[in-house]
């Protein structure tokens, strides 16, 4: 089992911790993007980066090859500049031997490590820190050898609540132009598509 390795703090963006996202996976997939300094971005990247090294290594004596890698990475800076950690996790995985289903959550804790209860409306903007582990992967048809972080924990440093408000600060203009969704209460954070590029479980 991977070592589970914490971040720095940092800031969520679009954090989906306690309801996972079911719109490109209809069993769910929980996310975050942390966004932290540079810092302590590469702080992380130094850390991370010798057991990656190490996995790949290894693939490359079981393939008996050097093997390609992939350009996209889990730690990396946005097109905006930001230095940015995205882990994810399956909120659903189904075992291709025996069909049994197993289901995982992201454990919440508080700034002293107590644990959180799941009824907190985790916005943008909540600062914190997130749990994760390496998971490293080959797969030739899309790049070749590469890794993702898996998202298993969460500590909420300063909770900024999300409450379902979408309007931009503009009020309702009746007979205007109705988009998709249904009104300005209406929560568009939990549809929001993410552009990232995302690299597979």
């Amino acid at each position: 089992m991977a070592k589970m390795k914490i971040t720095p703090e940092g800031v969520f963006s679009y954090p989906k911790l306690i309801t996972p996202d079911t719109k490109f996976n209809d069993d769910g997939e929980y996310s975050c993007k942390l966004h932290v300094s540079e810092e302590d971005f590469n702080k992380f990247s130094n850390l991370i980066q010798p057991e990656v090294d190490a996995a790949y290594e290894a693939e490359c004596v079981t393939k008996k090859k050097k093997l390609k890698r992939v350009t996209s990475s889990p730690i990396r800076i946005t097109e905006d500049g930001d230095f940015e950690i995205y882990a994810k996790q399956k909120a659903k995985v189904r075992s291709a031997k025996t069909g049994e289903e197993y289901e995982f959550s992201v454990a919440l804790y508080d700034s002293n490590g107590q644990p959180l209860s799941k009824d907190l409306k985790i916005g943008g903007g909540t600062k914190g820190k997130l749990g994760v582990e390496v998971f490293t992967w080959h797969q030739p048809g899309i790049g070749g050898f590469g890794y993702s972080l898996r998202l298993r924990s969460a500590q909420i440093i300063d909770l900024i609540e999300y409450n379902g408000e979408a309007s931009g600060g503009f009020e309702a203009v009746k007979g205007g132009y109705v988009g998709d969704s249904e009104s300005f209460n209406e929560s568009t954070e939990e549809n929001q598509e993410d552009t990232s590029t995302v690299v597979p479980f």
